[in-house]
């Protein structure tokens, strides 16, 4: 290095972070959306995936495809191990987002997409978002007008679904188990990137995950490949899933735990307007008007 910095700052999550507030707020944003943007297109191909194979199936395969680009990447960057703590939280992440995706993949096989993918984010998001705020996480008011918001949008397009379907009482518990499970791999992984590389917490959370999803198919006497007509699919997710979680973790790196939550709980958007075009589920009028005041929500939410 030529030189330091000029300037550093100590963010709440303990990690030093150079230069001004407004550049790691946008890469927070930049990276959430993503996030959210590729969580949203995955989850559409995992409920889909799942309605043809077994969820312990669809995830091993995912998981086992996904895993050697994140080992690649981590190896071409020459990451550094973990301490013994970022370890640790993220083995504990990626337990917990194996369970969140299985049972989020089970509520999609099951039930309206539209009802089940935004339920999980709410809660999700509710818990992170609480954590954060009773560990002196601040945000500026504009930031907190785009938060609200960003919850109204969640709301809006979960509120009109039918959600007295048969369908949509199965996925109901599903979808707020999921939600939960969330919630811990979104605070391990934030609590694991505040002293680790992205890169090392997503491998060490995707061979977690799956060493878990596998040992629970064999338990179970499910085939661990995907038949062949699913088998692009798999591969399609497997590589979308490992894209979001490098993405997340980044985001987790730029910003606090609570706005950060907030930006990848948008997934739902993408997931209600994919299932409307693709799987021709109808998209109410105050889903429409949810997803436009999500744009808004996230203007303000680039605000520092």
């Amino acid at each position: 290095m030529a030189g330091a910095p000029p300037s550093t700052r100590l963010v709440p999550s303990g990690r030093h972070v150079a230069g001004p507030h407004g550049d790691h707020a946008l890469s927070a944003i930049g990276y959430g959306l993503g996030s959210a943007f590729v969580y949203g297109i995955a989850d559409v191909a995992g409920g889909v995936a799942t309605r043809r194979a077994h969820v312990l199936t669809v995830l091993t395969g995912a998981y086992a495809l996904g895993l050697p680009l994140i080992l690649i990447a981590a190896i071409l960057s020459r990451t550094a191990v973990p301490s013994v703590d970022g370890i640790a939280w993220s083995v504990a992440g990626g337990a917990a987002e194996a369970a969140a995706a299985g049972l989020l993949y089970l509520a999609l096989a099951s039930g309206t997409m539209g009802v089940a993918s935004p339920l999980a984010a709410v809660v999700g998001a509710a818990i992170p978002v609480a954590v954060g705020l009773l560990t002196g996480e601040t945000v500026a008011p504009p930031q907190a007008l785009g938060m609200v918001l960003a919850f109204g949008t969640i709301l809006l397009i979960a509120g009109p679904r039918r959600v007295g379907t048969a369908m949509d009482r199965r996925a109901t518990p599903l979808a707020i188990a999921s939600g939960g499970m969330f919630a811990v791999s979104f605070i391990a992984f934030s609590t694991a990137e505040a002293t680790s590389d992205p890169l090392a917490v997503a491998a060490i959370a995707r061979v977690t995950g799956l060493a878990i999803v596998a040992i629970l198919a064999v338990a179970i006497a499910r085939p661990l490949v995907a038949p062949q007509g699913s088998r692009r699919l798999v591969g399609a997710i497997g590589l979308l899933d490992a894209t979001a979680l490098v993405l997340l973790l980044l985001a987790y790196g730029s910003g606090p735990l609570g706005l950060t939550t907030v930006l990848i709980s948008l997934y739902p958007a993408v997931t209600v307007v994919l299932a409307g075009l693709l799987l021709r589920e109808r998209m109410a009028r105050s889903e429409l008007v949810g997803v436009g005041i999500a744009l808004v929500a996230v203007t303000l939410l680039a605000v520092s």
